[in-house]
C-alpha cells in the first residue's frame, strides 16, 4: 500500500490495535504480550467486532514481548519459587502499553516513515486472552 492508497481510505480511518496476552492458567502468570496492528473505519462496535473476529487467527502473526521478570509466589507449605512473567493482577491493573511501549513506538515509526501515518494517543484496542492449559495446548479465550 501506497501513501496514495492512503487517500481512498475513509477519513475517520485510524490505526486500532489487537492485543493478546498469553497466559499460564495455572499459574496465574502472562508469559507475552502480542499486538498487531490494522487500519480500520467504523463504528465503535464495527472495530471491536472486526478485531474479535481476527483475534482467534492473527495472534501468530503479531510482534511479541516476552515478559522476563520473575515473581515470587508463595507456594504450598510456604515454600518460595519464582516463576517467570507478570501475575494477571498486575497486568490488568497497569494495562499491556506498559509493557509494549518499545514495540508501538517501533509500529508507529514504521508507519510514520512508510504512509505519513500517526497512532493515536489513546488507540482503539480489543485485548484477548490466550491460555496454556495443563498440556501447553494454546486456546484464544474469546
Amino acid at each position: 500500500m501506497s501513501i496514495s492508497a492512503l487517500r481512498n481510505l475513509p477519513p475517520e480511518t485510524e490505526v486500532v490495535f489487537n492485543i493478546w496476552y498469553l497466559l499460564d492458567v495455572p499459574s496465574s502468570q502472562v508469559l507475552s504480550i502480542v499486538i498487531r496492528p490494522y487500519m480500520m473505519a467504523g463504528s465503535v462496535d464495527e472495530k471491536a467486532d472486526q478485531l474479535r473476529r481476527l483475534a482467534f487467527t492473527d495472534y501468530l502473526l503479531g510482534e511479541a514481548v516476552v515478559l522476563k521478570r520473575l515473581t515470587t509466589v508463595v507456594g504450598e507449605g510456604g515454600t518460595e519459587e519464582n516463576w517467570p512473567g507478570v501475575p494477571l493482577d498486575v497486568l490488568q491493573t497497569l494495562g499491556p502499553f506498559r509493557y509494549l511501549a518499545k514495540v508501538v513506538n517501533q509500529i508507529e515509526s514504521d508507519l510514520k516513515r512508510r504512509f505519513g501515518v500517526t497512532i493515536p494517543a489513546a488507540p482503539f484496542t480489543v485485548t484477548t486472552c490466550v491460555s496454556i492449559g495443563d498440556e501447553n495446548d494454546l486456546r484464544v479465550m474469546a
